[in-house]
């Protein structure tokens, strides 16, 4: 994906507008990104329904539903500050690779356990901007962003190594509330 030079910032907020962006959901995976099936890792952009999906919490699930949305200039309307950068390495050996601001990232570490007390946490994509490298691009290209959805809310595993939610048919994408950026305010240096 081609990002504008002039656009990598730490800003770590969208404005709210008319309810357009939660009307599309804020979860989705962006073409190019591996998610690990009971095959074997693929990219997203080739799961179909039926396709069986390692889950954090119950194994293979068989994917129910595929959404697919392309964006171009119009991506700006929806996320005014872009995508969310997450470089080589920010969170576990994953590669890098790119997240919607509102896209449900798990946290497992001693940060969360220590923040939160509980050693996996779910926090949006945009929290991490500022952490590790963690920044918003703006993409020049169109993006295509692949929503998977199971028969329930599940965690999948991306990219080698980091935990993504995906929405449950019959559940609203922002059905579970998640922490926000000033909790982790002090994270940066962890």
């Amino acid at each position: 994906m081609r990002i504008r030079p002039d656009t990598q910032t730490d800003l770590d907020s969208d404005r709210p507008e008319a309810g357009r962006r939660r009307s599309l959901g804020s979860a989705g995976l962006t073409a190019g990104t591996r998610v690990l099936t009971d095959g074997g890792w693929m990219p997203v952009e080739q799961i179909s329904e039926g396709d069986r999906m390692m889950t954090f919490d119950g194994g293979p699930e068989p994917v129910t539903s595929v959404r697919r949305r392309t964006f171009g200039a119009n991506l700006q309307t929806y996320w005014p500050h872009g995508l969310v950068y997450v470089p080589d390495g920010a969170l576990g050996p994953a590669e890098a690779y790119y997240l919607l601001p509102g896209q449900a990232v798990m946290l497992r570490t001693d940060l969360a356990r220590s923040m939160f007390d509980d050693p996996a946490t779910l926090v949006p994509a945009a929290a991490l901007v500022g952490i590790r490298g963690i920044c918003r691009v703006m993409p020049i290209d169109l993006v295509e962003v692949i929503e998977l959805r199971f028969a329930e809310e599940a965690i999948v595993e991306a990219q080698g190594g980091t935990w993504l939610r995906c929405p449950g048919v019959s559940v609203s994408v922002q059905s579970a509330p998640l922490r926000r950026r000033r909790v982790f305010s002090q994270a940066g240096a962890a």
